[in-house]
């Protein structure tokens, strides 16, 4: 069984999205949380 398949056979809510969508907003998330630890990292190396 592939995760996909296992996914789908999980109850969800209605108004779960589509594991697309969820893919999408992963490629909009990871670089803003890559970009803020960055700037996180430098502030705090800077002092």
């Amino acid at each position: 069984m592939t995760w996909l398949e296992w996914y789908e056979t999980l109850w969800k809510p209605s108004w779960t999205p589509p594991p697309s969508t969820i893919g999408l907003i992963w490629q909009i998330l990871y670089p803003v949380i890559l970009v803020t630890f960055g700037f996180v990292f430098v502030q705090a190396w800077r002092g």
